[in-house]
């Protein structure tokens, strides 16, 4: 199985330290267990400077309509909307900054996210900090 993976970042290497709805750019890559091919790069189209947007349903919306096809969410924060993306996603959290070093924790725990993408609407979001 391979899913489609958006990671959220304003410089292109990083996962930013802010809430996903607020990054500046989505890395899309297709992922399966041992792969992963870069496939695009997204702009955040939303009014992510407007603080009384946090937690927003229509953000939540805005940004499920710029993941179109994307499954499985990635970054080092999400905000209030992790609920509502969780329906639709797969949000997966990491403590690490870097995009490369996630790819590979990613190869490493496939099986826990497809398990959570099959839950469908119950899913819950992932986090794969270090203890």
């Amino acid at each position: 199985m391979n899913f489609l993976v958006g990671f959220a970042t304003d410089d292109g290497i990083n996962m930013v330290n802010k809430h996903y709805g607020d990054a500046e750019y989505y890395l899309i890559y297709e992922i399966s267990e041992t792969k992963a091919v870069f496939i695009e790069k997204k702009q955040n189209t939303t009014d992510e400077n407007d603080e009384a947007y946090h937690g927003d349903p229509n953000k939540a919306n805005k940004i499920g309509n710029i993941m179109n096809g994307v499954q499985i969410l990635c970054n080092k924060q999400f905000g209030k909307n992790i609920v509502r993306m969780s329906k639709k996603f797969v949000p997966v959290l990491f403590d690490i900054d870097n995009i490369e070093e996630a790819i590979k924790i990613i190869h490493s725990r496939f099986s826990e996210i497809e398990e959570a993408w099959n839950l469908g609407k119950n899913r819950k979001h992932l986090s794969f900090k270090s203890i």
